[in-house]
């Protein structure tokens, strides 16, 4: 599901969001890794996150991760 939501972006805008950016990337950077639970049930439990399962049944622990899916080649 997308929806458009038109805004302007200003120089202040930007700069904000540069800011932000610039601190998730520092913490990916240096190994930093979490589970971001806000994305789970953001369009309803119809439209859940394709990782769902993965998350919430695996407890986030990719190296059983291919007992529920399978990378793409």
């Amino acid at each position: 599901m997308a929806r458009r939501v038109d805004y302007e972006v200003t120089p202040a805008l930007l700069k904000a969001w540069e800011a932000g950016a610039r601190q998730w990337w520092a913490l990916m950077d240096s190994g930093f890794n979490a589970p971001n639970y806000d994305g789970c049930r953001k369009y309803g439990e119809n439209h859940l996150c394709e990782f769902y399962n993965g998350c919430h049944i695996l407890a986030a622990n990719e190296t059983k991760f291919d007992t529920l899916y399978q990378r793409k080649r």
